[in-house]
């Protein structure tokens, strides 16, 4: 579907879709035994949707590879920023973000 200037989306639909399907797995894997990360408001995120009406797909299979490739990709990216940080970048534009709440997981560098 093409977007137009005057159109509407809800966070259960369109790209706020995607954002949730991202957000969930970042939830799972929070909840694993031995996680890569943990992301304590992809849960968060999960359940106000839910208390609002969204209901997780339930294609387990592809939840499964979804999870893996969405931990991996966190993972890289989060060490990518930490080191940054550790070599003197002291700011970085997080974009398509898909509720992503990197900028308050990380331990970033104060200064």
């Amino acid at each position: 579907m093409t977007r137009t200037h005057d159109d509407t989306w809800d966070i259960t639909e369109s790209v706020g879709a995607t954002a949730l399907g991202v957000a969930m797995a970042r939830a799972v894997e929070s909840d694993c035994e031995c996680p890569l990360f943990t992301d304590r408001f992809a849960k968060l995120f999960i359940e106000a949707a839910i208390d609002h009406g969204w209901e997780p797909p339930a294609l387990p299979e592809r939840q499964q590879i979804f999870k893996g490739y969405a931990a991996v990709r966190t993972k890289w990216f989060d060490e990518y920023f930490i080191a940054a940080g550790a070599n003197g970048i002291d700011q970085a534009v997080i974009l398509a973000a898909g509720l992503d709440a990197r900028a308050w997981r990380l331990p970033w560098v104060h200064g």
